[in-house]
């Protein structure tokens, strides 16, 4: 979003501030964050989306286009994408780890097991 001042078109400043404060604490919360301004160019990005050709965004300065839109979403799309494969490649670790400990333990009793039994055999 941007507004005009004078001659010039900027960011509205509380912008910056709840970026970060809705940053901070999704991230506290161990909440995903995705910054729809710094994928748009950063600060004062809305002016050229408004000014590319074909238009990213309307000449209000705050409403997509449909270019824009398909654009955000795909990028928000692909985000997505990724982290799914991070979690489900994580998920598969985490199983992985619990099975190497649960087949440690197996062994471990198995091991126990046949020497109680050695020891209560022999004579």
């Amino acid at each position: 979003m941007a507004r005009k001042n004078g001659l010039n078109m900027e960011s509205y400043p509380l912008i910056k501030v709840l970026k970060q404060t809705l940053r901070d604490e999704a991230l506290s919360r161990g909440a995903a964050y995705w910054d729809l301004q710094d994928v748009m160019g950063g600060e004062g990005s809305m002016v050229y989306w408004v000014e590319e050709d074909p238009a990213l965004a309307a000449k209000d300065y705050i409403h997509f286009t449909t270019k824009g839109s398909q654009r955000v979403g795909d990028q928000f799309g692909e985000v997505v994408r990724i982290a799914q494969e991070a979690y489900y490649s994580e998920q598969e670790r985490i199983a992985e780890e619990a099975q190497r400990r649960s087949d440690s333990i197996k062994a471990l009793n198995t091991a126990t097991l046949d020497s109680s039994l050695q020891d209560s055999v022999q004579p």
